[in-house]
């Protein structure tokens, strides 16, 4: 990190270390029932997956709707 006063020219800087977040999210899904006919919808169970506001789970079709 570099500071410049553009009014006087004098410059100071500082070496500063960032240590990167390199956990994966964990996303667990429990295995659903079978779609048919009789039973068109079920429901994913994804208890036990990575929560919080970093974190965005979408659902899509094959086809991306």
């Amino acid at each position: 990190l570099t500071i410049i006063n553009n009014q006087t020219g004098c410059m100071n800087g500082a070496n500063v270390m960032v240590a990167e977040n390199i956990d994966n999210p964990i996303l667990s899904i429990a295995s659903p029932g079978l779609i048919s006919c009789t039973e068109p919808q079920l429901t994913l169970d994804a208890t036990g997956s990575s929560t919080g506001p970093e974190f965005q789970y979408a659902w899509t079709t094959i086809d991306g709707n």
